[in-house]
């Protein structure tokens, strides 16, 4: 594969994870909020966007420790994160790891339990999007430079 066709296959697997997590995160919110077109989602797609989000963080927690195990194994094998999107996460949570991977576990807990998210998990949310959103561009960016 070209160093382009890299590049493009890059951009895409990123663009597609942000849209995911944006896209989930806009239907969570809107529900939590009781925003505009609230009424609009339906239980179904605020389960599939929750069940979403949920794949996604654990997936993000066994990349950045792949020695915890208490998460199913075979959903690993299924959701395979940007090596760059993992290095961005470790290094906006250097300092504080440990309570970073605590607080994903209990917005888990609260996605999976069908519970109301706190302030905490919105703020993750918020995080995750943000660094998504600028993976996303410094991958377009790298992009267009290479053709």
């Amino acid at each position: 594969m070209s160093n382009l066709g890299v590049f493009s296959h890059r951009y895409s697997s990123i663009s597609n994870l942000s849209r995911e997590i944006n896209d989930a995160a806009i239907i969570i919110k809107k529900a939590h909020y009781n925003l505009a077109g609230n009424k609009e989602i339906s239980p179904p797609q605020l389960a599939e966007s929750k069940k979403n989000l949920t794949n996604i963080f654990i997936a993000l927690i066994k990349d950045i420790q792949p020695d915890i195990h208490e998460f199913d194994s075979d959903l690993k094998k299924s959701i395979q994160l940007p090596i760059s999107f993992v290095d961005h996460v470790k290094n906006s949570n250097k300092g504080d790891m440990v309570y970073f991977i605590d607080d994903m576990k209990k917005m888990i807990n609260h996605l999976e339990n069908n519970r109301k998210l706190s302030i905490q998990d919105l703020k993750i949310l918020d995080k995750m999007c943000s660094i998504m959103d600028e993976e996303t561009s410094a991958s377009f960016r790298k992009f267009w430079r290479k053709r």
